[in-house]
C-alpha cells in the first residue's frame, strides 16, 4: 500500500542545526538552496526546502561534527554556483 505515511517512512522529518548567526545561516542557504523561513524569535527559525522542513537554532553552542545533509541536486554545476555566489566554498569538488 503505497500511502502518505508509507512514502514518509525512513526519510528525513525534521533536522535541525546549532548556529552561531540565524540572519547569516538565512541569507546563505536562500541564496545557495532557495529555502524560505518562518521565525520563532531571536533564536530559532524554520526552514523549508518545500517538502521537508529542519530548524536553525542559535540558543546553544556550534560543535564540530554536526549532522551529515545530503542535498540531492539534478545539476550539480549550477548549485555549485549557486553555492559559491552565496559566500560558501566548495572543500571537496564533487
Amino acid at each position: 500500500m503505497n500511502t502518505e505515511n508509507s512514502r514518509k517512512d525512513r526519510s528525513i522529518n525534521y533536522i535541525e542545526f546549532n548556529v552561531a548567526d540565524i540572519a547569516r545561516s538565512k541569507d546563505f542557504y536562500g541564496k545557495a538552496i532557495g529555502w524560505t523561513f518562518t521565525d520563532y524569535g531571536p533564536d530559532y527559525c524554520e526552514f523549508s526546502d518545500g517538502q521537508m522542513k529542519g530548524g536553525f537554532n542559535a540558543s546553544g553552542p556550534v560543535t564540530p561534527g554536526g549532522p551529515l545533509v545530503v542535498l540531492y541536486g539534478s545539476d550539480l554545476t549550477e548549485i555549485l554556483g549557486r553555492i559559491e555566489a552565496a559566500g560558501g566554498e566548495i572543500v571537496k569538488p564533487v
